[in-house]
């Protein structure tokens, strides 16, 4: 799937935007995903989802929740730091598991801050996620540097976050 809104994304009133029916696509993508990659090591797993599972679905929600097409393509050389690109503005989305209290993390020695970030709240269990806010690359320079276990980290919790998502992903009517 390349460019593409994954059929079977709802959303509810409460903001929560249900997966379930969409589920068999995202996990086929994200095997995908794992198999070319593979020998890379590039994820980091910080929970007992795949991480590209966790990874794509909060791509999928944005995509829903905006109006733009998911890229789905397999990218063996990665996708440059960002997920989306938008008038000119790089977004990059962040996935955390931790429903309730997440956090947008953004590793330190990134080389190049993406304009936007944006973190979705994912409740994989249930198979629904939703977006927990996003942060400027100013917001992300000025914020608290943590380590989690697993190198020093931008951390911004999900209060700290602009509501919504950026300015430049107002959704598109087709």
């Amino acid at each position: 799937m390349d460019g593409k809104c994954i059929p079977g994304i709802r959303m509810a009133k409460s903001g929560w935007w249900y997966l379930k029916d969409a589920w068999e696509e995202l996990e086929r993508i994200a095997t995908e995903r794992e198999v070319q990659k593979f020998s890379l090591r590039s994820g980091r797993q910080l929970s007992k989802w795949s991480t590209h599972l966790v990874g794509l679905v909060g791509e999928a929600v944005v995509a829903a929740q905006s109006g733009l097409d998911l890229n789905a393509r397999l990218l063996m050389a990665g996708d440059d730091g960002h997920d989306f690109s938008v008038d000119g503005n790089s977004v990059n989305v962040k996935t955390s598991c931790y429903v309730g209290d997440p956090h947008l993390k953004v590793m330190v020695r990134e080389k190049k801050l993406c304009d936007y970030y944006i973190l979705v709240e994912a409740e994989m269990v249930c198979r629904r996620a939703r977006v927990a806010g996003h942060a400027t690359a100013d917001m992300i320079k000025n914020a608290k540097v943590r380590s989690y276990g697993h190198g020093m980290v931008f951390s911004i919790p999900a209060s700290g976050l602009v509501e919504g998502l950026p300015p430049c992903m107002k959704r598109k009517v087709k």
